[in-house]
């Protein structure tokens, strides 16, 4: 930026001035002669590394410490250096040890100085062994070191100078290789993209706080306004996330420099090369807090975030946002990578916090360089950037649900279970039966559904009040359902389903798993003989759109668990069970209301065991969820079936060789080898996955790959047949699904399903063809086709799907005749 340049006329010399440094500050500083430390050194093991506290009076008394003897220890306390105090240290193993030095004179308080010093392992020595030893030299004239030992013999005339010799590259010297860093901190991988517009989101729960606390005033008189600094930092495999808040009392815009506002800078090092500025993709971004365009009314407005004239940057657009907030402010940046980065790899980051007060910068804050100490600013050098280290989180976090506030829960009955007025909407009732609220359904014009409630006098209100009514077909249903916030407990009986709240800040996002941890009691009805495999309830994790969807409205957000009663029973009728979540995205691509679920859960769902079913004596008083590595679950690697193997290939051993070679009277006729009626059919010999020119594959027919859809039991209604086929009896939907490795890297045309002794006779079969999705449940990129064949008897029937551009994924069939059974013979896609 030109106006970053200021050209100081009095020194005769031109300065460049950036958002870490007012160059009379600098000045200042130089006559003043501060106490300073160097921040960071490095020494290799056994050797020694003299370090000098500079400027300091002869006359202090100086002590030095290292934090980790084992790594790093002092090898000389004092050090007698002209103008300086020092000390000299010693490495002893390799790693990292904070070096103290104590500075006190007379009865002011001790100064504490610290650096960093990285303690490395010796670099690789020449292999002695390469060069020929003494004794085999000739005595003749020295020879050189670098031949080989063959070079004793005289080479016979018939080799050629090209078979001469030549010296190695390994008996050069080599350069030193650039030592790994040792990071500052590490930075944990997301899933998900972050939405930059200045709002901390869910996201940032993972990140942990690096409290940017290195503060150097521009001048003596200058005192820091902006406090209690933060940066987090994330990253996926396309962006760097990173997201600034500070406390600051007044937002100054006044002064015409960018830099001597309020504003936050970041410094980025794609490659952590350590390098002069300009090498590869380092760049400085700055963003102003508050944008005043009355100091430059005249001009086009600046956007809130630049890169400034430091600009060696090839990327795409980063991205900013600023939010003010009550202490202060915050912002937001997402940065484009070049390569997708690698766990344990590293990226060179600083973060700069410029304040500002009545219209001048008091000073700047700094996450990792220390310029008051010493170390060089940031937009002089890239050497002072934090080697911050990419790192996939494995510690769990824990979500324990709150059964002490009666907010936490929703028995709300769905909708479909309630009563409805003569135009089919929903009343609510007060405890005297008087209609107080009544709920509207309306489509909009996007076939969205808006939910509207009005109060008994038709003026419309944002929440419901009053209960709702099961309709005369469920009247048990929720009647007896209560919470009991004073004992912190949840009475499930007769209650369809129940919705249990994350707290306020907690969520678990998209590919994270969790732990469930389940604790209450239960006892059967009186009568009842449950076995052992009987379902007393269901859970999983679901998105209430921050509470607003109530009833059946959350979107389902992870897998289903069972707890069946083997699982719970107990003499007392105390259970403790434990299961596992995982959230897999949402189930169906909008709400009933329209909204939209980027699969973040926020609560989960305790479901009858049955639809419109109730859920007996169920009494719960502790929900924990445990979640795990965050990180992506990697594809599922193809079947060692699909691709052909070594063992399907004839082998060389396998081939007959030259001597072996049948005669011509010896070989097989034509009726000897088998014909192409005679090869063995599908349904002979099942050869699962891909056929030898990849325009087929047969899906093997597993638990994984044909279920019931919304993860209902599969072995309710699938028999899994020894010979490779599966037997359906038809009363709900079955999910049939490709594997994510196949349906994502292979195009299909349609789906081929061979079946036999279907005994459906009267109505016809519906189906869904999915898109894109490992998941056989309703909605989550679906096609409707319905009105397909009877399937009676035995055939053949195809899927066609009418979107060509997407990945058909997989099927969902449904209707067909109450209780009839069908087996499939083979599931063959084709390209």
């Amino acid at each position: 930026m030109k106006k970053g340049r200021i050209v100081a006329s009095v020194l005769a010399l031109a300065l460049t001035v950036t958002s870490v440094c007012v160059q009379t500050g600098e000045a200042d500083a130089a006559k003043a002669k501060k106490v300073s430390l160097k921040s960071k050194a490095s020494v290799t093991v056994g050797k020694t590394v003299k370090l000098k506290l500079k400027n300091g009076n002869k006359k202090a008394k100086v002590t030095w410490k290292s934090a980790k003897s084992k790594i790093a220890k002092i090898n000389k306390k004092k050090v007698k250096t002209k103008g300086n105090q020092a000390t000299v240290i010693k490495g002893v193993k390799k790693g990292t040890s904070k070096i103290t030095a104590s500075y006190k004179l007379g009865k002011k308080k001790a100064k504490k100085y610290t650096c960093k010093l990285t303690v490395k392992t010796a670099g690789p020595t020449p292999n002695v062994s390469q060069a020929p030893v003494q004794s085999t030299a000739p005595t003749g004239a020295p020879q050189p070191t670098v031949a080989p030992t063959e070079a004793v013999n005289p080479p016979v005339v018939s080799e050629t100078p090209t078979n001469a010799p030549k010296p190695t590259p390994t008996k050069k010297p080599t350069p030193t290789p650039k030592p790994t860093p040792v990071a500052d901190i590490e930075i944990y991988k997301i899933n998900r993209d972050i939405v930059v517009d200045g709002t901390i989101d869910a996201a940032w729960d993972f990140a942990p706080k690096h409290e940017i606390k290195n503060w150097k005033a521009d001048s003596d008189d200058k005192t820091a306004q902006t406090s209690n600094a933060y940066a987090k930092i994330l990253w996926t495999e396309k962006n760097l996330y990173i997201m600034v808040e500070a406390d600051d009392p007044e937002i100054d815009s006044g002064n015409e420099a960018d830099y001597n506002q309020d504003s936050v800078e970041i410094f980025v090092d794609e490659y952590d090369n350590k390098e002069e500025w300009g090498s590869s993709n380092e760049f400085q971004y700055r963003t102003v807090i508050k944008r005043d365009a009355s100091t430059n009314p005249e001009e086009t407005p600046k956007p809130l975030g630049s890169l400034t004239d430091k600009t060696h940057w090839d990327g795409e657009e980063i991205q900013t946002a600023v939010k003010t907030t009550e202490k202060g402010y915050v912002v937001e940046y997402a940065i484009p990578l070049h390569k997708a980065p690698v766990e344990k790899g590293f990226i060179g980051v600083e973060v700069q916090v410029n304040d500002a007060q009545g219209g001048e910068r008091n000073g700047t804050w700094n996450l990792f360089a220390d310029p008051a100490n010493g170390d060089a600013i940031p937009y002089d050098s890239t050497l002072v950037f934090g080697d911050c280290q990419y790192a996939i989180k494995r510690e769990p976090k824990q979500i324990e649900l709150n059964f002490s506030d009666p907010g936490s829960t929703n028995m709300e009955l769905p909708d479909q279970f309630s009563e409805k007025d003569a135009d089919g909407n929903i009343p609510y009732y007060d405890e005297n039966g008087n209609v107080v609220c009544t709920k509207i359904l309306e489509e909009q014009e996007d076939d969205t559904i808006k939910t509207i409630y009005k109060d008994a006098s038709g003026k419309e209100i944002d929440k419901p009040v009053g209960n709702k009514k099961p309709n005369a077909d469920n009247a048990t249903m929720n009647t007896q359902a209560r919470y009991d916030s004073e004992n912190g407990l949840v009475y499930c009986q007769t209650a369809n389903n129940i919705v249990i709240y994350f707290p306020e800040d907690r969520r678990v996002l998209k590919g994270e798993k969790a732990e469930i941890t389940i604790e209450g009691t239960y006892t059967p009805d009186e009568g009842a003989e449950p076995t052992d495999d009987d379902t007393i309830f269901r859970t999983w994790m679901v998105d209430t759109e921050n509470k607003k969807l109530l009833g059946d409205g959350p979107v389902t957000t992870s897998n289903q668990v069972y707890i069946y009663y083997k699982d719970i029973k107990s003499d007392d009728g105390k259970f403790n069970f434990v299961g596992e979540l995982e959230a897999t995205g949402p189930d169906k691509e909008f709400a009933d209301d329209g909204y939209a679920s980027d699969g973040t859960c926020d609560a989960i769902m305790i479901k009858a065991p049955i639809w419109n079913g109730t859920m007996g004596n169920l009494v719960l008083s502790k929900v924990v969820l445990t979640v795990f590595d965050p990180a992506i679950p990697p594809e599922d690697p193809p079947a060692v079936t699909e691709p052909p193997t070594t063992t399907d290939a004839p082998s060389v051993t396998d081939a007959p060789s030259t001597t072996d070679a049948p005669s011509t009277t010896d070989a097989p006729s034509t009726t000897d080898a088998p014909s192409t009626t005679d090869a063995p059919s599908t349904t002979d010999a099942p050869s699962y996955g891909f056929n030898e020119d990849e325009t087929e594959y047969r899906l093997e027919l597993t638990k994984d790959t044909v279920k019931k859809g919304q993860g209902w039991d599969p072995d309710l209604n699938c028999t899994y047949n020894e010979d490779g086929t599966v037997t359906i009896v038809r009363n709900v939907e079955i999910g049939i699904q490709l594997p994510k490795s196949v349906y994502s890297e292979h195009k299909f045309s349609k789906a081929i399903i061979s079946y036999k002794d279907s005994t459906n006779a009267g109505k016809k079969f519906g189906y869904v063809v999915k898109y894109d999705s490992d998941s056989t449940n309703w909605g989550s990129g679906e096609e409707n086709q319905s009105g397909w064949d009877m399937l009676s008897g035995e055939g053949t029937a195809e899927i066609v799907p009418k979107d060509t551009e997407k990945n058909f994924s997989g099927i969902r069939l449904f209707d067909g005749d109450e209780n009839a059974s069908i087996t499939i013979t083979s599931i063959v896609f084709v390209k």
